[in-house]
């Protein structure tokens, strides 16, 4: 399957996952794929437009920022999984947790690096960097791992929150 007709399939439950501030799940747990139930996939377009995230849209202005400036250090986002209080808020969340996969520069300078993460973390951005270039059981590991991180928090359930994955590999 192309990645175009992925997302044409996958974009059928984005808009009820919305509405619906991002359940793990949109029906019984019997009837979900990968297709219609958490992570909801979503464009880097879609995500910018603010109608996805309402009430969230400092924090995705502050993510499209640090997206960029990260980019023109070497580190290529390619995909991101936003979890947490953010999609399930109706107004403006304290943070906005996500996790960057990227591709990297031979020649990434980290301490840049590190110092722009630590001024998007004050911005109420709390964003992590994975690499999708090593080892399949370390990506899938870091990827699982965030994906139950953020699944789950003090006042509801691990696996009843869901979260977004933005494809930012056609970012303009």
């Amino acid at each position: 399957m192309s990645r175009s007709d992925y997302h044409q399939l996958a974009g059928s439950s984005l808009q009820a996952a919305s509405e619906r501030r991002f359940p793990a799940f949109l029906g019984p747990v019997s009837e979900s794929t990968p297709i219609n139930a958490t992570p909801y996939l979503c464009q880097w377009q879609e995500l910018l437009t603010g109608q996805l995230l309402p009430g969230q849209s400092r924090h995705v202005r502050s993510l499209g920022e640090l997206t960029s400036e990260l980019g023109a250090l070497g580190v290529s986002a390619q995909v991101i999984l936003i979890g947490g209080s953010a999609l399930s808020a109706n107004d403006e969340a304290r943070d906005l947790d996500a996790v960057m996969f990227y591709l990297g520069d031979q020649a990434i300078d980290w301490e840049s690096v590190r110092a722009r993460l630590g001024a998007a973390h004050i911005q109420g951005l709390d964003v992590r960097l994975v690499p999708v270039d090593v080892d399949p059981v370390v990506l899938l590991k870091n990827a699982l791992f965030f994906g139950a991180l953020y699944a789950s928090n003090d006042r509801v359930r691990a696996g009843q929150r869901g979260q977004l994955l933005v494809d930012c590999r056609e970012r303009v």
